[in-house]
């Protein structure tokens, strides 16, 4: 009885010790752990040189199969969506103005203003641009419709299709997420940024 009067008299008199050292240890943990920085979300980054580069190339070299892949991966990395394989409404909400408008401006340089995002923005806006009976008006017009030649043979706006890792080059349909009317207020939103 002694021996066990004499032990538990150590640990009461230990337990402030442990405590005080168990918490040390615990607040050191802590304050030794990475804070998370402050990353940008998809959103406020814009597309890395070396991929706009790439897109820069097949879009010169009228490459358009490969621009419109390029294109597809681009947007979908911007979001940090490719993973997902396709956007919604929300997540083109969201994308950065600036990678947006340089994606946009390689693609009417290359093609003298007849390819593009803008050029489809603003087709869009000539069908009203409201309704599921709009994008199936908007696929006719940009040739939506059946198979593509990847050439400028295509109708004015065809390129590039709507990003989706589904197929090597993206989606050939407007409706899919509401993307051709969400990409289109994203632009209009962004002009005037």
């Amino acid at each position: 009885m002694f021996q066990s009067r004499r032990v538990l008299t150590l640990l009461f008199c230990l337990l402030p010790i442990t405590t005080g050292l168990l918490l040390s240890l615990s607040s050191t943990e802590a304050n030794s752990q990475p804070t998370p920085s402050a990353t940008p979300t998809p959103s406020e980054t814009s597309a890395p040189d070396a991929n706009l580069t790439a897109l820069e190339q097949a879009l010169t070299s009228k490459n358009y199969r490969e621009a419109s892949r390029l294109t597809s991966l681009l947007v979908l990395d911007l979001a940090g969506k490719r993973s997902q394989g396709y956007l919604k409404a929300e997540d083109t909400r969201k994308l950065a103005c600036q990678a947006l408008q340089d994606i946009d401006q390689r693609w009417l340089k290359a093609s003298d203003g007849y390819f593009g995002l803008s050029v489809q923005a603003s087709i869009w806006r000539g069908v009203r641009g409201q309704t599921y009976e709009d994008t199936q008006i908007f696929q006719s017009i940009v040739g939506w419709r059946g198979s593509s030649t990847f050439s400028i043979a295509e109708p004015r706006g065809h390129l590039p299709f709507r990003p989706a890792t589904t197929s090597p080059e993206g989606i050939m349909e407007a409706s899919g997420g509401g993307w051709i009317q969400t990409i289109s207020n994203r632009l209009d939103t962004c002009a005037k940024e």
